[in-house]
């Protein structure tokens, strides 16, 4: 299960799932005690960049099952431990906006005869493998973690995010907490997100305090747990979500680290840059393979809206785009013309809580009510507008053999 929400420029998500069958990922909406969700937020002025946009949401109680996470403006949740594969309610932004992360680019390279104008933008990459070399202190599975997120985002048009070796530390140093705690002194552990002093290895209330206390002196973001210790499944069950791959394969997230434990992964996000308006995104991406038939969103905190006929649905589709206005969305077979029901999750929904409508302003999402056939290509349309004008959209994915766990 999992939840998150997004805040200033970046999306910041806090959630846990974990081994025992479960998705885990980060949601962008808290579960509140009788559904409601507190809202903090304002404006953050960039330094070289724009405006932030308004705040996160604050994370509220838990319903029986959730745990509710304290936010900086929303009282901590009375909500019980949930049972292994259970999510913790999202956290807000340590600011009421975060900052822009502007500047001045790269200089471009000369062409010939003339020298290249400065801040020119390096080419985008568009194979995996070129992006940058992480930092040589990384570790392996910090290195994993990134290249398989990378292996996700560049066939998106993203750019690639890098791992950052301190935001990285203080990941581990969470999971060491964790483990150290979760058996011996559980409550320790209630809200697997939040630390609390006086427990053994307690670095930091907050991802962004335990950012601090490693030594990253930038703003801090969210964070999403899972508790397998292989960083590679955990970010391919946070993809297959509705809520966990929002900041993972945000195209604003330009930072991230994983850190890992005897039975815990925590993956914690930096600063990310400005939205470009003009980008598109979507995931699955065109052309991708091997996709997972279905997804059980009743094991996602805040749980998505239920399908008509229940879950597992199938595997959700995202479409990233600044102030996206989707007027037409058909999920079909390939190469037939029958549109396959599914539900459609955007701030104009009448299936999604108002609370909660915000959230899918720049990602709405899409699910086909019951599973994906196997080994089966579909073809997506989409159309409307957003912030940079007209928006249309067709691409295909293709599944895989199957994976009736959903996750």
């Amino acid at each position: 299960m999992f939840s998150s929400l997004r805040s200033g420029l970046v999306p910041l998500t806090l959630s846990f799932l974990c081994a025992c069958g479960a998705d885990s990922g980060d949601s962008e909406r808290g579960v509140g005690s009788g559904g409601t969700t507190v809202v903090v937020g304002g404006s953050g002025t960039g330094t070289g960049g724009s405006a932030g946009s308004q705040g996160a949401a604050g994370a509220l109680a838990g319903s029986p099952g959730t745990v509710g996470v304290a936010g900086r403006s929303a009282a901590a949740g009375s909500g019980a431990l949930p049972p292994p594969g259970g999510a913790a309610g999202a956290l807000p932004p340590p600011n009421p906006g975060a900052a822009g992360s502007g500047g001045r680019g790269p200089v471009g390279t000369p062409a010939a005869g003339a020298p290249a104008a400065a801040g020119a933008a390096a080419p985008p990459v568009t194979d995996p493998s070129n992006c940058p070399a992480p930092d040589p202190m990384a570790t392996p599975e910090s290195v994993t973690a990134l290249n398989a997120i990378n292996a996700l985002r560049v066939p998106m048009g993203e750019a690639c995010v890098n791992v950052n070796v301190v935001i990285a530390k203080a990941a581990k140093a969470h999971c060491d907490y964790y483990v150290a705690n979760n058996k011996a002194n559980p409550m320790c552990t209630s809200n697997p997100h939040l630390e609390v002093m006086g427990c053994t290895s307690f670095t930091g209330v907050y991802p962004w305090d335990r950012m601090k206390a490693a030594g990253f002196t930038g703003q801090g973001g969210g964070e999403v747990m899972y508790f397998v210790a292989d960083p590679a499944k955990s970010v391919a069950t946070w993809a297959n979500s509705v809520g966990h791959r929002v900041s993972m394969l945000d195209p604003s997230t330009t930072t991230v680290g994983y850190g890992s434990a005897m039975g815990c992964d925590t993956m914690d996000f930096g600063p990310g840059g400005r939205p470009n308006t003009m980008t598109v995104a979507v995931y699955p991406y065109d052309g991708q393979t091997n996709l997972p038939t279905t997804f059980a969103g009743n094991r996602e905190s805040p749980m998505p809206p239920t399908p008509p006929t229940g879950w597992p649905s199938a595997s959700p589709i995202t479409i990233y785009a600044v102030k996206a206005m989707i007027t037409e969305h058909t999920l079909m077979v390939d190469g037939t013309t029958t549109p396959i029901e599914h539900t459609w999750l955007d701030p104009t929904s009448p299936v999604v809580a108002m609370a909660d409508r915000a959230g899918y302003t720049n990602n709405p999402f899409m699910y086909a009510n019951k599973p994906l056939t196997p080994n089966t290509k579909y073809r997506v349309k989409v159309s409307g507008t957003y912030a940079g004008g007209m928006l249309s959209k067709e691409w295909t994915f293709t599944t895989g053999v199957g994976n009736p766990r959903g996750d």
